[in-house]
């Protein structure tokens, strides 16, 4: 029991009460499914691990091998972040901050952490959680054990850095074995409203986020397979497939984070050609961060715009290959969807 102070109005007096601790914050299907794999895959890996001592393989012999493996795939270039940690069987949760904040100030100090430990309740002493910021886009990346301790960090709605207050957001990566699709929906409708109306018979819709105020909305389904149609008032409408975008930030020109987290919020430059502190006339030819060609950055023309695909994600319907490059059933984002999809 805990005691709290408030105005009585019967009596018109402060009086002191006796109240129960608050419960946890309830989270969404989405939250627990992504916890429930989590557990599933900590059990196989353990299994699998003790079948390894049990033949005699030592699990870095396999470790060793599976790198071999992958040295010989080849890849095409993309941009990727600086640095992007294997969790293993962590479960990654990732914060933004909403506030104007520039992270690398905090590099090679110990205040990220502290923060995040007095938000968190979780005692750094415990190794309960690992920290990897992701300077670059301006994020910071955990790495969390236990499905307890992943709902405590998703509550987390601000850190304080040098005694200011700094507002964040949390969400938890999805599950290897979910993807996600894109739909266009009312710019003025919630994720509330989208979850009472939508309904895909093929693929069960774990979790809706809304991208903003736009008319894009994210699906995440369970499973490896994203449906061609889901049916949203009972109207079958096209979804697309998420595709990640290349970060870039028009405010300050650099690659590798977004203008919502930009460090360096009050940069004087062109969005368009990115010229420093740019007179109201000046001759202006756009120019891509990204590819560098005549064009904004982030355009449906980048040909760099977009970074791989995800393997082994097909759709329950297959892919045809005479669709038209704009047809309603390939997965192009258009619109406000190509501005804004990145993570």
């Amino acid at each position: 029991m805990t005691t709290a102070t408030g105005y009585d109005p019967d009596t018109m007096q402060v009086v002191e009460i006796q109240t129960s601790p608050t419960n946890q914050p309830v989270f969404d299907e989405f939250t627990e499914y992504v916890i429930k794999k989590k557990t599933e895959r900590q059990q196989e890996r353990l299994q699998q691990a003790a079948q390894l001592r049990q033949d005699g393989v030592t699990t870095g012999m396999q470790r060793t091998g599976n790198a071999h493996r992958r040295r010989q795939t080849p890849r095409s270039p993309s941009w990727k972040p600086a640095f992007m940690p294997k969790l293993g069987i962590n479960s990654v949760v990732v914060i933004k901050p909403t506030d104007k904040i520039n992270l690398a100030a905090y590099k090679g100090t110990n205040k990220l952490g502290a923060a995040i430990s007095t938000a968190t309740g979780i005692s750094l002493a415990s190794h309960e959680f690992t920290i990897w910021p992701a300077w670059d886009q301006n994020i910071i990346i955990l790495g969390v054990r236990t499905s307890e301790r992943i709902r405590q960090v998703l509550s987390v709605r601000e850190l304080i850095i040098d005694g200011v207050r700094r507002g964040v957001q949390a969400h938890l990566k999805p599950a290897e074995d979910t993807f996600r699709g894109v739909i266009n929906v009312d710019p003025a409708v919630t994720e509330q409203d989208i979850s009472g109306v939508i309904y895909s018979p093929e693929a069960q819709i774990l979790n809706i986020r809304k991208l903003g105020q736009t008319n894009v909305a994210v699906l995440t389904f369970e499973g490896r397979k994203v449906p061609r149609h889901i049916f949203y008032w009972n109207e079958a409408i096209p979804v697309r497939l998420y595709r990640k975008t290349t970060p870039a930030c028009p405010r300050c020109g650099a690659v590798g984070h977004r203008a919502d987290v930009c460090p360096t919020p009050n940069a004087q430059r062109c969005r368009a050609c990115g010229e420093a502190k740019p007179g109201l006339e000046h001759n202006c030819t756009p120019t891509c961060l990204i590819c560098g060609d005549s064009h904004l950055t982030g355009s449906a023309d980048c040909a760099a715009k977009f970074r791989h695909r995800r393997p082994g994600t097909v759709r329950n319907s297959g892919t045809n290959k005479n669709t038209n490059p704009r047809g309603a059933g390939n997965d192009q984002p258009s619109g406000t969807e190509r501005q804004l999809q990145h993570h």
